[in-house]
């Protein structure tokens, strides 16, 4: 019988070592991966369309500008121009032409210059409505100084 050489000691600390991970790493390679299983998608509610609103004047509330000069309004969202234009209201009454600039923009452009001094109070009354049919909440008011 042949005599068993004894392997030299840093090869059998070398062997040890790899048995002890590979017996760490055996039972994670023997198990399962868990799935993480999700609920099917539902469907989300759509959110209401907001109404219209003037969200920016030309000259802004509260300006003093020339007697003539031409009014500028933009709305959030495209808008029915006859309905915008029976709800545009001005004291003292306004007298002048319509201009829209995009189905969201309009300018008001007066006939005649106003009187030195007075106050154009504008108003756009709910009525006006959005091309979806939507009318405004409240009316938006603002007063501009005539110089």
């Amino acid at each position: 019988m042949p005599k068993l050489r004894k392997p030299p000691p840093l090869l059998a600390l070398l062997l040890l070592v790899l048995a002890v991970s590979l017996a760490c790493t055996l039972p994670g390679l023997l198990k399962p991966t868990p799935t993480l299983s999700l609920p099917p998608p539902t469907a989300t509610a759509t959110a209401a369309p907001l109404p219209p609103a003037l969200v920016e004047s030309s000259p802004l509330a509260g300006s003093e500008i020339a007697l003539d000069a031409a009014l500028s309004l933009t709305f959030n969202q495209p808008m029915d121009r006859t309905s915008v234009e029976g709800a545009l209201v001005g004291t003292p009454p306004l007298s002048g032409k319509i201009n829209w600039t995009s189905d969201r923009s309009l300018t008001f452009t007066p006939d005649t210059s106003f009187l030195p001094g007075t106050d154009l109070t504008l108003t756009i009354n709910p009525s006006a409505r959005s091309q979806r049919g939507l009318t405004m909440i409240q009316p938006a008011v603002f007063t501009i100084s005539r110089c």
